[in-house]
């Protein structure tokens, strides 16, 4: 008698019980469907999946690491520790799913709904995350290192003590968010929106900020080390304590910024609205002699 693989007997039982929910789909009520089934029309499509996809989807397993699980309904599951590494989720929703500790690191997510989920400690390094919604998510200590969130949606979310080193944010939405605490070195953070957001000592060394919007946020003693602010906006933002070292901060805006006990040695405030409101002059080369290069800076 021949022996089925381990494999081979999962791919059989799915496919078994997949038969059977599609066979008694048209008895179940809508409240009994199973996990990650929105509707009876789409439990059929359950059969376009493969054996490892359709058990995750339908709750017989939580992983399922290199899955094509585009458009999967995962909403208010249990997901907590899953292993869903390289996986297409595209178009998906995780709304207030529970994927504490859970690794998403490498997987395609974009379109895809966070919003309200609990994801602390969770490993999304190098994934495809852009377009996303995270509103109201839960992300403490996630980590999004190298992740692409190009045009997300992090409004409201708790991200305290998050890594998003080498992270990419252009245009991202992170107003009202809690990123205290969080690390962006070497992040790409241009023209993000960041209004009314609490980013105590947040780690912004580096980063290029070029048109950010941080209005009326509080940036208490975050590294802002040889950070690019060019034409950035902190106006009424609280920036007590902040080290602006080396920075270059062309055309900011601080008007009204709280800036006690701030570094800004070395910085470049040329063309800056300084919180007074007075406006410093726009630095100018010093011209040469026809024919003389210039001296090249030390």
């Amino acid at each position: 008698m021949i022996k089925a693989s381990p494999r081979t007997r999962i791919a059989l039982a799915a496919g078994a019980a997949l038969a059977a929910l599609v066979a008694s789909s048209a008895a179940w009520p809508q409240a009994a469907l199973p996990p990650g089934v929105q509707d009876l029309g789409r439990l059929e499509n359950l059969a376009e999946r493969s054996p490892e996809a359709a058990a995750f989807i339908t709750g017989e397993t939580s992983d399922c690491p290199g899955c094509d699980l585009q458009r999967a309904n995962l909403a208010r599951r249990d997901l907590t520790g899953a292993n869903l590494a390289g996986a297409d989720l595209t178009g998906s929703s995780f709304f207030r799913t529970i994927l504490v500790g859970a690794d998403l690191s490498g997987a395609i997510l974009t379109g895809v709904t966070f919003s309200r989920a609990e994801m602390r400690g969770a490993n999304f390094s190098g994934a495809k995350i852009d377009g996303a919604n995270l509103f109201d998510a839960r992300a403490a200590q996630a980590n999004f290192t190298d992740a692409d969130l190009f045009g997300s949606n992090l409004r409201g979310g708790n991200f305290m003590a998050a890594i998003f080193d080498g992270a990419a944010l252009t245009l991202a939405d992170i107003r009202d968010a809690n990123l205290a605490g969080a690390s962006f070195v070497g992040a790409d953070l241009r023209g993000v929106n960041g209004q009314l957001s609490t980013y105590t000592r947040i780690n912004l060394e580096g980063v290029n900020l070029t048109r950010a919007d941080f209005s009326l946020g509080a940036l208490r003693g975050a590294n802002f080390r040889n950070a690019i602010l060019t034409g950035a906006i902190m106006v009424g933002t609280d920036l007590s304590g902040a080290d602006f070292t080396d920075a270059v901060m062309i055309s900011v805006n601080l008007r009204t910024a709280i800036t006690t006990n701030a570094i800004f040695t070395g910085a470049d405030l040329s063309g800056a609205i300084m919180p007074g409101g007075q406006r410093n002059p726009i630095a100018e080369e010093e011209p040469t002699l026809e024919g003389e290069e210039a001296e090249p800076s030390p």
